[in-house]
């Protein structure tokens, strides 16, 4: 443990409250008592494990969601420094918190990833530093996970593409091992692919999240495709920006499932138009998915 510089000043300021309340006593006024001094607890960095069969364990833990002995401290950015107005051993407990749909004011824990616990004794004006550790919670369902490394894959192009699904393996393209990679020629105007088979989904509410690893030079739209009796129907969901560097994203389609409650399956698709401006290939890579309830 250290001491934290901002708590040597919150001594001094103490030790001036005492002082002069010692002061106005001796005048027979009083005086409040001073507000009690935290402790501080730091987090740099989280740790993402996952179980064999949960596929990658790619993830975007960007807030912290803190409760000591039940009682709700806040949402905290990565990295983080958390006052605590506790001492003593204090059971703490660490929800991580992602970005719903990209958005930065739509932060909330995962509800499929279980929060980090640890009984911690803490001490006024000092630091301890902690490494929470998450995984996916027990209770979470796998509909579907791709990672691209069997044989075979589960992500076709429709009839609508004029490309079919690739993979690569090979340093500064792949994410993980093998990669998806959606390519359009300059000849090519359009692409998209869809996983082969409907997922039965729950509704009534529940909370269906897709998640997954994705960077390219080109737009890309993600949506779902709903059989319903009588009909099917093809909606987008999102369209993301092109990225540079890989990011994961988090999409929550409780809506969708929810909204049709007749649906016989449900199919995700990824899809895309070649952007005005791009210079020779459209490319867009995609690893790691994986659709929970």
């Amino acid at each position: 443990m250290k001491t934290s510089p901002k708590g040597f000043s919150q001594r001094i300021s103490v030790l001036l409250v005492l002082f002069v309340c010692g002061m106005f006593g001796l005048f027979g006024s009083g005086c409040d008592k001073p507000e009690t001094i935290p402790a501080f607890i730091k987090v740099d960095s989280v740790n993402f494990v996952i179980q064999p069969d949960q596929g990658g364990n790619a993830s975007k833990i960007e807030d912290l969601w803190v409760f000591a002995d039940e009682d709700f401290l806040g949402a905290f950015s990565i990295p983080a420094e958390i006052p605590i107005l506790k001492s003593g051993p204090t059971d703490i407990r660490i929800e991580p918190g992602i970005r719903i749909n990209g958005l930065a004011g739509a932060r909330s824990p995962n509800p499929f990833y279980s929060g980090h616990e640890q009984t911690i004794s803490l001490i006024e004006d000092s630091s301890i530093n902690l490494t929470p550790t998450f995984q996916f919670d027990p209770t979470a369902d796998f509909a579907w996970i791709e990672d691209f490394e069997d044989a075979g894959i589960t992500l076709v192009s429709t009839p609508t593409s004029y490309a079919d699904v690739e993979r690569v393996n090979a340093v500064g393209e792949s994410f993980q091992g093998e990669t998806a990679l959606f390519r359009l020629q300059e000849s090519q105007n359009t692409f998209e692919c869809a996983s082969d088979v409907y997922f039965d989904l729950p509704g009534s509410g529940n909370t269906v999240m897709l998640e997954f690893q994705y960077r390219g030079n080109n737009s890309l739209v993600v949506g779902t495709i709903i059989q319903n009796p009588g009909a099917t129907i093809q909606e987008p969901f999102i369209v993301l920006n092109p990225k540079e560097d890989w990011n994961r994203i988090y999409l929550n389609l409780t809506e969708k499932t929810s909204g049709n409650p007749n649906n016989t399956g449900i199919k995700i698709f990824f899809g895309f138009t070649r952007d005005e401006g791009v210079d020779g290939d459209s490319k867009v890579y995609v690893d790691n998915i994986k659709l929970v309830y």
